[in-house]
């Protein structure tokens, strides 16, 4: 059964909390910082329930799955990707879509745990105090987490993404209908190689089975090298 971690750590971690105690949901109170923790479950799926944090402060909500193409900025290991479900992911935000009139965005792979046996990903609410504590906000959230842990079933095949903005703004259409396991964004192309390659599919439960690839959101020597690594794993790319 699918589990949904808080975190005391977490600015909204104890207020969404309680709610899904309330809701009778299968949950858990971690008492550390759950991208640094390297605690594990027994469960087929781990869905975090967090903050998320910008600069522009604009509220929001996100989900993505985790992981570090280079450097270990936010928790988890460097060049490590934890293991996840573009089933999970995009059940994640085609239930935010339905429970919010915010802006719902799907990031990029991003930050830690990269740790966990099970497969994992995050749901969160942007960005500031007055979201983190506004109870309807707090009550969508809960509700796409619940929604998520009672409808998972991995579906037969999923997808990868390379390049664009870290809020992938070329592939949200794309993410009603595929389900995007890990997304790599322009700003860690050049750490792509054969062996995080391996891992994207490898650390994905369903199989890969196609790559996308944002022809405007990558140079041109970057997408040749992401085209000619997918075709030696014999994935099929579509520029988009």
């Amino acid at each position: 059964m699918p589990l949904i971690v808080c975190s005391s750590q977490n600015e909204l971690g104890l207020n969404a909390f309680n709610l899904l105690q309330e809701k009778k949901a299968n949950c858990l109170l971690l008492e550390e910082n759950a991208l640094y923790s390297k605690k594990q479950f027994e469960t087929d799926l781990v869905v975090y329930c967090y903050t998320h944090k910008s600069s522009s402060n604009e509220p929001c909500f996100t989900t993505h799955s985790q992981g570090n193409f280079s450097e270990a900025k936010l928790g988890g290991e460097e060049k490590t990707l934890a293991n996840t479900s573009g089933t999970a992911v995009k059940l994640a935000y085609t239930e935010l879509l339905k429970q919010t009139n915010l802006p719902v965005f799907l990031e990029a792979t991003h930050h830690g745990p990269t740790s966990l046996h099970s497969p994992s990903l995050f749901i969160e609410l942007g960005a500031t105090p007055k979201q983190w504590t506004d109870l309807e906000l707090l009550n969508n959230l809960t509700s796409a987490c619940i929604s998520v842990a009672e409808k998972f079933k991995p579906t037969q095949k999923a997808v990868l993404g390379f390049g664009g903005t870290h809020y992938c703004n070329a592939f949200l259409e794309l993410a009603k209908k595929e389900s995007f396991s890990f997304i790599c964004s322009k700003h860690y192309l050049d750490f792509i190689d054969a062996e995080m390659i391996e891992q994207m599919v490898s650390k994905t439960i369903e199989p890969v089975t196609k790559a996308f690839v944002d022809k405007k959101g990558c140079s041109g020597e970057q997408r040749r090298k992401i085209i000619s690594l997918l075709e030696e794993k014999a994935i099929e790319c579509e520029l988009v």
